[in-house]
């Protein structure tokens, strides 16, 4: 979480974001509730949207996680798709 004092306190929001995407992260949680910013969540694609302007991320960095999200998230549908008609079955 991009906001726990441990992470914002040591390397600040911004460069947090920066640091979890050049390590490999994905999915960002921003939790916003130790100090809560309205703006949080839109300023953290604004920033990621500079980084990628300013070449120091590159849009296939963001479509890496894009796709292994995607894949993700298509897997656990087609599970629960499939849980959901093994159910119907026992009725």
């Amino acid at each position: 979480m991009m906001q726990m004092a441990a992470i914002a306190n040591y390397y600040g929001f911004e460069n947090a974001i920066y640091a979890a995407i050049e390590a490999g992260v994905d999915i960002i949680i921003i939790a916003n509730t130790a100090v809560y910013n309205e703006d949080a969540f839109a300023h953290a694609v604004v920033f990621i949207k500079q980084l990628v302007k300013k070449g120091k991320l590159t849009e296939a960095r963001i479509d890496e996680s894009y796709q292994r999200i995607s894949r993700l998230k298509n897997k656990f549908l087609t599970l629960k798709t499939l849980s959901n008609l093994n159910n119907q079955r026992k009725l």
